[in-house]
């Protein structure tokens, strides 16, 4: 199975990232710091680095 993990540097999102190797799928993961990833590189795919959220205007 693909699976695109969001959040995979968190406790629960490390936890999901794991058990979804160990059951052999294809992972692809998105996290502001990818280099917490770096023990992973050779098992999952690290998506485009995604810049932090900044807030550029009020909502009316």
């Amino acid at each position: 199975m693909n699976l695109l993990i969001l959040g995979a540097t968190g406790p629960t999102g490390r936890h999901v990232v794991n058990r979804a190797i160990a059951a052999g799928d294809t992972v692809t993961v998105l996290a502001r710091r990818p280099e917490a990833l770096a023990d992973l590189a050779d098992q999952v795919n690290v998506g485009p680095e995604t810049p932090p959220r900044t807030r550029t205007s009020r909502r009316p």
